[in-house]
Formats: structure tokens, sequence, C-alpha cells
């Protein structure tokens, strides 16, 4: 008869149960205890891996290569000890960093460089994130070639860190794996120097995105606007995004006319959407600006608006806010008509808080029904299954006697009350200390 021990020990239900509760750092030594544990330890070991490489100048090219060291050689070494510890790695952070010199003697120019080789045995990884602060253009040929290589051959790339990649970089011309995608900026140009041109997307396979989470789009020391619109509007785009569920405009240097192209396009399954609304950099001359349209977004369940409060001082050296509040308000008459009655969207109003430096915050004098007021309307209240208010302060401290005095203030506003009445509207405050606004 089994004891107890070796009864708990034959479920693999519940020894993974166990494990999951066991500090990583103790893994390895539970790791010994059986063969059933080791498998299970090592899978939660080796799930998500991290990488790092330093990159440094060519001379004369002024081009960025990268270098070798020991955690990827080392890495490599154990899988071809293991190869079976290759089966358990489902995500790999590659950070990387510059250095001025390096004692390296293998680098991203060789063909046995050490991801180079470590890639193809990773087999069931499902992520891959690069962490490097960088245009694509300073990397050498045979570093781009192979980022671009990896760029559709996972579910999920986080490139959110590499600026100015290349449309061409995701051409392909193999059944792309690439669902999930995190990129800063995107642009369109005849060649990458990788060998990939853009003129045989015609033959490449098409990349259906689930979700795109577009960030700050810079290219070099140049803002850049409308960063990745060329991913949906370029008649050469590998990209279909007949089938996004997810989009994410993270930054606010989108004009509203490219607003509007990007939501025509990938209107049709579109569930979840957050952008910017904070007078876009590139339409601040246009007057009146009108909201983006969302009437064709009949799937949608939850919308995102990031927003800001500019308290600044005015001409007569008094202080006073800018927003786009009634922007805002406009844009939510535009929700479909086939929402109307669902009671199943949920709206999030991210309003960030900047202040001159040498104001004071005036919650006071912020006008909250500008942008909630319109909320109470029959055909809008209709459609919402919860609604968010989470304010944020960027700069400065927010103590607890601010948020607190932020919170009583909204809790006096007549359009707060009414819908907070209604079970619909939450408010928090907090502090927020963004790199970019």
């Amino acid at each position: 008869m089994q004891t107890p021990a070796q009864r708990f020990f034959s479920i693999p239900e519940l020894l993974s149960l166990a494990v999951d509760n066991v500090r990583v750092k103790d893994l390895n030594a539970c790791s010994g205890v059986n063969l059933e544990l080791r498998i299970i330890c090592q899978e939660r070991i080796f799930n998500h891996i991290k990488l790092s490489y330093r990159t440094t100048t060519l001379p004369n090219l002024g081009l960025e290569c990268l270098c070798d060291n020991d955690g990827g050689m080392e890495f490599l070494k154990l899988l071809e000890v293991s190869p079976q510890l290759a089966s358990y790695v489902r995500r790999i952070d590659i950070d990387i960093h510059h250095v001025e010199e390096t004692d390296s003697i293998i680098d991203s120019i060789m063909p046995n460089f050490s991801f180079y080789e470590i890639f193809p045995k990773l087999g069931r990884l499902r992520t891959i994130l690069v962490d490097c602060f960088m245009d694509w253009p300073k990397f050498e040929p045979q570093a781009r070639l192979f980022l671009a290589h990896i760029s559709s051959r996972v579910p999920e790339v986080n490139f959110s860190a590499l600026r100015a990649v290349p449309l061409s970089a995701f051409v392909n011309t193999d059944i792309p794996k690439l669902k999930q995608l995190c990129i800063s900026n995107v642009y369109e140009e005849e060649s990458d120097n990788t060998g990939t041109s853009l003129s045989q997307v015609t033959n490449a396979k098409v990349i259906k995105l689930d979700s795109l989470d577009v960030g700050f789009g810079i290219h070099g020391f140049m803002l850049v606007f409308d960063p990745a619109l060329c991913m949906f509007t370029s008649p050469r785009s590998p990209f279909d995004f007949s089938e996004l569920r997810a989009l994410d405009l993270c930054c606010s240097n989108y004009t509203i006319a490219g607003i509007q192209e990007i939501i025509e396009i990938c209107s049709t399954k579109l569930e979840r959407l957050r952008f910017h609304v904070d007078q876009p950099l590139a339409d601040q001359d246009v007057s009146p600006l009108s909201p983006p349209d969302l009437g064709s977004l009949h799937n949608l369940h939850h919308l995102a608006i990031y927003t800001a409060v500019h308290h600044e001082a005015a001409d007569d050296d008094d202080y006073g806010n800018r927003d786009d509040f009634p922007l805002i308000a406009s844009m939510m008459q535009t929700l479909p008509s086939s929402l109307h009655g669902s009671r199943d969207l949920q709206v999030d109003f991210e309003v960030n808080i900047l202040e001159d430096d040498e104001s004071d915050y005036v919650f006071d004098t912020i006008p909250w029904s500008d942008l909630l007021h319109v909320i109470r309307e029959d055909k809008i209240l209709s459609c919402l299954k919860e609604v968010n208010l989470i304010v944020q302060v960027s700069f400065g401290d927010l103590i607890d006697d601010d948020e607190s005095e932020l919170l009583e203030l909204l809790d006096d506003n007549e359009d707060v009350k009414f819908l907070k009445e209604k079970d619909i509207l939450t408010c928090t405050g907090k502090q927020r200390n963004p790199i970019f606004i």
C-alpha cells in the first residue's frame, strides 16, 4: 500500500500545485527529490530565460555588432548537454547594452554567435523580448538579418525598445507564427540592407495579428508622427488586420486622421482599443478638430482613452487648464448604435494632470463634467458595463492629502454622483512618472 507521501508524488496535478508555491531560488533544490519533481521544477526554472549581450561599434563602419558573453555560451552548452531543457523555454528576454570595448572573440558577424545556435533549438518558444534602445539601422547587417528572421517565427514579439524598425523586417516567405506584436515605430523603405526588399512582399506570407501595441515613435532624434501607420496603409505591408482584436496606440503623436484610418482598417473584430486624445502634436494647427469616429467598432468591449489636463500659465500670468474633454465627449457620441442596450462596454478614462513647475495643483478648476456628462445620455449609458476614471499626476508628489482632496472634489461633482448611483463609475487617484508623456 502506498504511503500518503507516495500517493502525493504519484499525482502530477498536486505536484504542480505544490511547485507553483515554491520560490524560484528554491526550485533547483526541489528538483533533486525525484524524477517527477525534477521535470516539473525544470519546466518552471527554464520557462523564462534572460540573456544579456553587449554591442560595440565596428571601426570605420559606425555600426553596432552584438558580442558574445559567458551567459549565451554557457546556456548553449547546457542545451547541448541536456537538450530536453530547450522544450521548457517559453519566453526569452534579450538584454542588449552598449560598451566601448569588449574582449569577446565571437560576435554577430560570425555564424557561431551563440544566439544563432540557441534560437533554432527552442521549438516551443512563444515570446521574445528585445530590450535595446537603439535604431534598427545601427545594427550591422547580420544582426539585422537575424532580428528580422525571428520577428515572425514566434507567436509574441516585443520590439518596443527598438526604434525605426523597417516594414521589410517582417517580410517572410515561411508561414508566420506571429500573433502579438509590441513595437515602437515602423517605417517603410525599399530595402533594409538585410537582403530583403519590400518589392518581394507580394510573394510573402500574410501576418494576421491578434494584438498590436505601438509605442513612442522616434527615428534617430526626430519625432515620428503616426508611427506604424504604414503597417496599415501601405499596399506592400505584409500585415492583415482583419482579425485584430486588441490595439494599443501608446503615444500622443498621432493625427486624428491617422487614428481614423487605423480604426477603419481594423474595425471588423476589434474588441479592445486604447489611444491618446491629447491634441495630437501633428494636429496643433488644425481647428476645428473633429473627433475620431467609433461607429464601425461593433465588437468593442473595452475602450481606454488616455488624455491630459495641462495646468499652465496663461497670458495674464494667471493659471488655467487646457484639456480635450469636449473632443472626447464628442467622440463618445459616435459609439455604434449596435452597442446601445448591450451594457457590455468598459470605458477607462486615464487623465494625466501636467502642472507648470511654479503652479500648485488646482483640482477644483478641472471641468470634469465636460468629460463625464455625456455618459449620462441614455444611448451611451445603455452601452456601459463600467467606467473607470483614473487620475494621475506625472510630476511632483501626490501625497495622501492631495489624493483625498481630489477624490472628495470628484464625489461632489453631480455627474460623478449620478454615475456612482448607477453603480457604473469608479474613481482612482495615483502618481505617475512616465518617461514619455
